[in-house]
Formats: C-alpha cells, structure tokens, sequence
C-alpha cells in the first residue's frame, strides 16, 4: 500500500493539471463564443444600418408598401426618398398592425427620418423607429423603465450601437446662465434638465470647464437656422475638477465643421514621450501637383547624368535616385502640410472672429464673408477625408457617411 502511495498521488497531480487545462479550455471556448456572437450582431446590425420600422400604420387588403413608406417618409421631411424595399414583418394578428420594413438608399435619410418623426408623426397614431438586432433590441427592452424615468426628469438619452448613451460634453439643448449664455429667443427652455445637470455637477463634482476659465465672457456655440439674430451656448466640456482643472492649458469656441454648432475646443498638459520619426509612407495626392512632378523631373534629369559618371553598379546608382527623391519628396510633403495647417488655422480664426462679430450685430458683408471662408475650409475638410477613405482602404463610401467612426477606425487598423 505505502508503495502505491505516491502512484497515487503522481496520477491525483495529472488529474488535477489535466482538470485545470480543461477549465482553461473552457473559458476560452466561451470567450470565442462570446466574440463570435458579438461579431455576428454586429454584422447583422451592419445589415440593418439603412433600415426603419413603421409602426402602427393601419393594414389594408390591397396595399402597396413602398407608397405608404413614401408617404410617411413625406411627412417627416424626405419628399425624394429613395427606397430599396418595403414589405410588412412578423406575425399576421388581428389585434395589431404588423410593422412596416423599410429599406433606404441613404443612410441619412435614416437619421432624418429618426430625428424628425417624433414631432411630425406626434398626432399620427404611428412612428419610425430604428431596425434593430434581437440582441439589441433585448438591451433597449431590459433598461426601459429606468430610461424613462430619467427622461421625466429631462435626462434624454439615446440608444446606439447596442446600448444607451449619455454624454459628459456635447450639445444639452438648455443654458446655465440666462444673461451670459442666450441672446433673445426663448428664455427659459428645458428648466428640468437644466436642474438634473447641476444636481449631477454638484454631486460629481464636475465643472463647466469653459465658464470657469472665462466667468464673464458672453460668446455662444450655437446659432438659430431660423431665426438670424438668436444665439445660445448650448455646448459644454465638463471634467473633474479636482484631477483635470489645473491640467487645462488652453481652451476655446472653435466654428463647427458643416453645423449650426462650435466646438468646445480644450488642450491638457500631460507628460508624454518623446517621439522618433516615425513610418514615412508616399501621398499619391503629390502625384497631382503639378509643382512636385516637375521638381521630379528635374531632378531626375539631373540626378541621371550624375550617377551614371560617378557609379559604374546599376542597383546602386537606382539606389542612390531613390534616397535622394525620398529625401526631397519628405521635404516638399513637409512644407506642403505645414502650409495647409497654417491655412487651416488662420480659417479657423477669421470664421471664429466673424462669427463673434455676428454674435454683437449682423451684417450682411460679414455674413457673405463668412460663407466664403467656410466654403475654403470644406475644401480643406474634403481633402483630410478623402485621405482618411484611402488610407482606410475602404471598398465603398456611402454617400453623408464620409466623416464616420467607421472609416476613421479603418484607418487606424490599415
């Protein structure tokens, strides 16, 4: 028996190794599961990204689909909706309308769609909602009681991308100051979550990061498209003050990118590495520039006749011409940006300083000046993303869907 004893324990050993890789296993076969289901929810999501729902729209026998979608779409502001496909979804019932599918072109007709049914579609008896996965649509189900009791209290929040969201900067639709924070329009608009926002700031001990560095200052984020001559700062940057305040070395109201509204623009000092040259890769946009090409070929006109008298190895002298263009095209490229950034933020300024102008008084030469500018920087905008989409190495870009998260992320992944 004692002779067996350690046998025994020796195989007890194996036993447990072997029950702790399994475990091991395990877990991750449910981690790829896991991964695997998220992936294939986010496929589907993908899928659905141009499609809505109508709800409650009355059934009749001989109906045509795309006629009524037509027509609601109408109602909400998209009189040229272009549609794919439309047809009636889930379980015939006479107790209810079934939900009215819909396929759209273009994903901004969705967000129109979205974003202007709840005020056109009040008195209907029907609405638009968002096309969603089983498994996001269980996530909006499961929190649904508690958002509606923050939305009573004037905390909106908005469901995207599989869960609902808040913010902690961003465009709040309400003032904090009456007088410093509003010119004419209506007074008092959203006083409840005007109040949740502060009973949230004291009790997390935030700060309106751009108020607090500029107490008395009277300038505005947000312009009325209606209304020429009403202006709100509607826009805030909250931090925590006691970590980040003391971090804060610059701040400004920059004019937004093709939006009534401006950015609340803040710089923090925070230590960082220094850092290497880093990975040069060509812009094929030189190719156009008709400076650049005839730089080049210059270049090699002259750079030819001097390899072949000095170098007799072929590879070497090819060697030598393609440093010496990298040297050069690095040098151009650097010049060439820095000349745009420096373009782009003297846009920026001048659309900024007419803007507050407008802010004081309207003027009709200022404003026509203003368009102008805004127009160059579109431009400039328009260059960025069409770098953004090649470096992405998207296969399609969606018409409205250019400045996106999902190219930006291509682009880092590339």
């Amino acid at each position: 028996m004692q002779e067996l004893l350690p046998l025994k324990k020796k195989k007890l050993k194996e036993n447990e190794r072997k029950y702790k890789l399994l475990e091991q296993r395990i877990r991750e076969l449910e981690s790829e599961k896991n991964q695997t289901a998220e992936a294939l929810n986010k496929q589907e999501r993908f899928s659905r990204r141009s499609n809505i729902r109508i709800v409650g729209y009355p059934t009749t026998p001989e109906e045509n689909c795309i006629d009524i979608a037509k027509k609601v779409l109408e109602k909400v502001g998209i009189p040229d909706a272009s549609i794919e496909r439309a047809h009636r979804d889930g379980a015939r019932r006479e107790d209810r309308n079934r939900h009215l599918l819909v396929r759209l072109s273009f994903f901004q007709d969705k967000i129109t769609a979205l974003r202007n049914q709840r005020k056109k579609l009040k008195d209907e008896g029907y609405f638009i909602t968002d096309d969603l996965t089983f498994v996001d649509l269980s996530e909006k189900r499961k929190w649904k009681q508690q958002v509606a009791e923050l939305y009573a209290n004037g905390t909106k929040l908005r469901f995207f991308a599989g869960k609902w969201r808040g913010q902690d900067g961003g465009d709040f639709s309400f003032v904090f100051n009456f007088d410093l924070d509003k010119k004419n329009g209506v007074r008092h608009t959203n006083f409840k979550a005007r109040e949740e926002c502060l009973n949230l700031m004291t009790h997390y001990n935030l700060v309106d990061i751009w108020r607090n560095r500029h107490p008395l200052s009277k300038q505005f984020t947000w312009k009325s498209s209606i209304n020429d001559d009403v202006y709100c700062r509607l826009d805030f940057f909250f931090l925590i003050s006691n970590a980040l305040i003391m971090n804060v070395i610059h701040d400004d109201l920059m004019s937004g990118f093709r939006s009534d509204h401006s950015f609340v623009f803040i710089t923090t000092s925070t230590a960082t590495g220094k850092r290497g040259p880093g990975f040069w890769k060509f812009n094929n946009s030189l190719l156009e520039n008709k400076e650049y090409v005839n730089m080049i070929q210059s270049f090699l006109n002259d750079s030819i006749l001097n390899v072949n008298e000095n170098l007799e190895n072929p590879a070497l002298a090819w060697d030598y011409i393609k440093y010496d263009i990298r040297k050069i095209t690095i040098k151009f490229s650097k010049i060439l940006a820095q000349n745009r950034r420096r373009r782009e933020r003297n846009l920026n300024k001048f659309i900024n300083s007419l803007e507050r102008q407008l802010f004081v008084k309207w003027d009709l030469n200022k404003n026509s000046l203003l368009k102008e500018a805004q127009n160059e920087m579109l431009q400039l905008y328009n260059f960025k993303l069409k770098g953004i989409q090649i470096r992405s190495r998207a296969r399609w870009v969606e018409d409205g869907e250019k400045n996106s998260k999902y190219f930006l992320n291509l682009e880092k992944k590339a």
